[in-house]
């Protein structure tokens, strides 16, 4: 493929500081030049100095706010950056750059590929307007180069009946992982509490009163369990024991998960969790709800289980069951996860899969 000048645009320098790495560093390497388009959150300074990107600052993208004057104010930014760069191509991530940033590149002739790396306010949001906003959703990303799912379950819902979406559509699983880094250090556990862990936003939508409520349930029952929460939010609700321990935002999780026995996602509906893939790759058994993107990942029975969603009492069995599970069969079940991340979720594979879709796009 010829040299090409790529912009990849997000809702939030966070979200290219913690995902986009790996995938900025392989098109740099294979000669293309990489432009990054984001709001300036405090994360765009923090990108290593060997990511020689240019940085363009979003001002009016506000991931929250849904306000009719500043989403005509973003779209035209986005013309207006897009036009100033004039990228070959553009990679864009979360919903407002998917949306308003194919209207602008479709003025301008710019080839487009979304990135809908989880289906959220999409697939389960209560907004009077979503089914309005969904179909606007859906014709705006039917026009271009090709739309990127993380899951085939969010693939077939999103594109539905569209021949000219499911035509543009594929799947790529996930952001990756870097299975060096995420490598488990402690083989061998001191004796101790059995140590559940719950990584992510405090979110209803991520399952945490599934997993609080359940938590009660266990450390009643055990008094060798420890359950341990990291995430940024409040809980909602107060939820007390001795050993549920809510540690807050954690920005060293390796470091969480290397000190943990099994990990715990009862989300309500994912594209391809990172946080599950990372435990996974730390040899750590999981319990996940049998929706979207969990049940991708977790083959049920093999590397971790699956329980129903939204059903708390199956929730509490699975921990119980784990928790009581021989040691060997509980560490066999860790390192056949970490081995399942290795084939299909390592970041040199999503990477490998990217180019392979800017090939065919370019050519």
């Amino acid at each position: 493929m010829d040299k090409v000048r790529i912009a990849i645009v997000a809702n939030s320098g966070w979200n290219v500081y913690n995902y986009r790495g790996p995938l900025i560093r392989r098109l740099m390497a294979s000669g293309h030049k990489v432009d990054i388009i984001a709001p300036d959150d405090g994360y765009l300074d923090k990108l290593p100095q060997d990511l020689c990107v240019s940085i363009t600052v979003l001002k009016r993208l506000s991931p929250k706010k849904m306000n009719p004057l500043g989403e005509l104010g973003l779209v035209l930014e986005l013309w207006k950056a897009y036009a100033a760069l004039r990228p070959d191509l553009i990679l864009q991530f979360t919903i407002k750059p998917n949306l308003y940033g194919s209207i602008a590149a479709h003025m301008l002739g710019i080839p487009v590929v979304s990135n809908l790396t989880g289906l959220g306010f999409a697939a389960t949001g209560n907004h009077p307007l979503r089914r309005m906003l969904l179909a606007a959703y859906r014709w705006v990303l039917s026009s271009n180069a090709a739309v990127v799912f993380h899951n085939a379950d969010d693939l077939h819902w999103f594109a539905g009946s569209s021949t000219a979406l499911l035509k543009k559509s594929l799947v790529i699983p996930g952001s990756g992982v870097d299975p060096e880094k995420f490598r488990r250090k402690v083989s061998v556990k001191a004796e101790g509490n059995f140590a559940f862990l719950f990584a992510g936003r405090l979110e209803r939508e991520k399952g945490i009163v599934e997993f609080l409520e359940a938590a009660i349930q266990v450390l009643k029952a055990r008094e060798d369990v420890v359950c341990r929460i990291a995430g940024s939010g409040t809980l909602p609700g107060a939820y007390l024991h001795p050993r549920l321990q809510v540690l807050g935002p954690q920005e060293a999780v390796w470091a969480l998960l290397d000190g943990a026995d099994a990990f715990v996602l009862p989300s309500h509906r994912e594209g391809m969790p990172r946080a599950l893939l990372e435990a996974m790759a730390m040899e750590l058994p999981c319990i996940v709800s049998d929706v979207p993107g969990c049940r991708q990942a977790v083959d049920g029975g093999r590397v971790g289980l699956l329980v129903p969603p939204g059903d708390i009492a199956a929730l509490a069995e699975a921990m119980l069951l784990l928790a009581s599970m021989p040691e060997t069969d509980r560490l066999n079940m860790g390192r056949a996860a970490r081995l399942r991340v290795m084939d299909h979720f390592a970041d040199v594979h999503i990477c490998d899969a990217y180019e392979r879709l800017l090939v065919q796009i370019a050519g």
